[in-house]
């Protein structure tokens, strides 16, 4: 029978460990408590079980630090309550079914303050065929996150529990709506944005109006797979802080179609090139532009020769 007793209390004891290390954040009672302890011995537990009869309706005082009659008297009513035996001796039933609330408690505080959420926006709504829309997004909370144009979108560890923000280039071809979705600790969010596409654009327009020049390359030189090449631009009207899409671009016979996913460049007149090594031979081009303007300048058309 003794040995019994034994192993029911380690057992026990297990359990409320286990439930206290779950979250090391959780306020929690380590200390068996008496009538008459204080916070002074009792590492300022006594405050902590008077917050929680407080909490819960069985001690309508302040929190003293001393356990005297009031909060023995208000022990046993909770004892009595859970279906402890009430001797308003806080041991280690009394303590595991009060950190289990307390545990509760913390993780609807933590549902509440933490709740994941995040934001989809588009540089516009309605857009002509062939003009780039600029999505972008700002998500708090979250530890992960995908897209309907991406599996997955990166998310910094060291800013989970902050602000993320991120910015994506789409180029639909006809009306699309575009959706984010992550999941956090404490639950999942989703955001979408409806893009609406109007017609094809103008293109010779767009080409007219050009507010960037490409120097170079400027079609005199034959390129391989994996080299570099140097690309130089000017620009009108653009800050020198502003973001450009660099692309490129593989002639197919009528017109020239991006052949590798462009690249996000600061407009400060200068970018060293990587050819992707699976690139075939043709004829290419460099096109940089601002966002919902594709055809805003580009270079002349150079050779990449396996």
């Amino acid at each position: 029978m003794k040995k019994y007793i034994f192993v029911l209390i380690l057992s026990l004891c297990f359990v409320l460990s286990s439930n206290v290390n779950a979250d090391s954040s959780c306020v929690s009672i380590i200390n068996n408590l008496k009538y008459g302890d204080t916070d002074i011995n009792k590492n300022g537990e006594v405050s902590t079980l008077q917050k929680f009869l407080q909490t819960e309706k069985y001690l309508n005082t302040g929190s003293t630090g001393y356990f005297g009659s009031l909060t023995l008297k208000a022990v046993k009513n909770f004892q009595q309550e859970n279906g402890i035996s009430s001797t308003g001796y806080v041991g280690i039933l009394s303590r595991a079914k009060i950190n289990s609330c307390l545990q509760n408690s913390n993780d609807e505080t933590n549902k509440k303050e933490y709740s994941p959420s995040v934001s989809l926006n588009s540089s516009t709504k309605e857009i002509s065929n062939g003009l780039g829309v600029e999505l972008t997004w700002t998500s708090e909370n979250v530890t992960s996150c995908g897209a309907s144009w991406a599996d997955n979108i990166a998310v910094s560890s060291d800013l989970t529990y902050g602000p993320i923000y991120n910015r994506h280039i789409v180029f639909p071809s006809s009306t699309t709506t575009y959706s984010i979705f992550c999941q956090g600790k404490y639950g999942n969010a989703k955001d979408s944005v409806t893009v609406k596409v109007l017609g094809d654009v103008d293109k010779s327009s767009l080409k007219e109006n050009n507010l960037i020049n490409v120097i170079l390359p400027d079609g005199k030189n034959i390129y391989k797979p994996g080299q570099d090449i140097i690309v130089k631009w000017s620009s009108s009207d653009i800050s020198s802080d502003s973001n450009l899409e660099l692309g490129l671009y593989k002639y197919d016979g009528s017109d020239f179609a991006l052949i590798d996913s462009s690249k996000t460049v600061i407009n400060n007149g200068y970018y060293l090139f990587n050819i992707p090594k699976t690139t075939e031979s043709g004829s290419y081009k460099i096109i940089i532009h601002l966002v919902g303007n594709p055809y805003n300048g580009e270079s002349e058309t150079f050779s990449i020769v396996n």
